[in-house]
């Protein structure tokens, strides 16, 4: 099997796969495909306050016809810029807190930077992107237990496969009438 993101990034003066927004959610929709589950860009979910929250990519599983719920979600990811807000972190934090609670396993914010023409998206600090948006992950989600990673994403690519892993053993898991393994690091 040909690597997910091996025709994406490769921007000129950037890091080699450094990507952009796009190449992040095609990658994402790409692996949610090879992993047999609907890859489902802006994909709404009810939020806890009777709101309503999109996420960019969902992972999911079809429910069975006729029970009232179209998605069974698996894995949720938002992608933002690597300087992203935190007023966007808080707002992705609802959302990916709205997905645990509809029993996705896997919640994942990736940080791209490159921008849509290929230029670098504000300069990038990695370090400092990451951890900031881990800090005030933390901060909003609190004591709450559903863990969500933050990753640069030139980082994706060595992610994607347990994922994809995670997502295989949730479909066998669910096949089977099993409670999914949770997810590992």
């Amino acid at each position: 099997m040909k690597r997910i993101v091996e025709e994406l990034g490769g921007h000129r003066d950037l890091a080699d796969r450094a990507m952009a927004k796009q190449e992040v959610v095609a990658a994402l929709c790409r692996a949610g495909f090879l992993a047999g589950l609907w890859a489902v860009p802006e994909f709404e979910i009810d939020g806890g306050q009777g709101d309503r929250r999109k996420l960019d990519v969902v992972w999911a599983m079809r429910s069975p016809r006729g029970s009232g719920v179209l998605w069974r979600p698996i894995a949720a990811f938002e992608v933002e810029g690597h300087n992203v807000a935190l007023s966007s972190i808080e707002k992705n934090a609802d959302s990916l807190l709205a997905a645990a609670n509809a029993g996705a396993s896997i919640r994942a914010m990736v940080l791209f930077q490159v921008g849509p023409g290929g230029q670098p998206w504000y300069p990038s600090r990695e370090r400092t992107s990451v951890a900031r948006s881990e800090a005030h992950l933390r901060q909003c989600l609190g004591a709450v237990p559903h863990r969500v990673e933050v990753l640069l994403d030139e980082r994706l690519q060595e992610r994607l496969g347990e994922w994809m892993q995670v997502a295989a053993s949730q479909q066998a898991a669910a096949a089977a009438g099993a409670k999914p393994p949770p997810l590992s690091g």
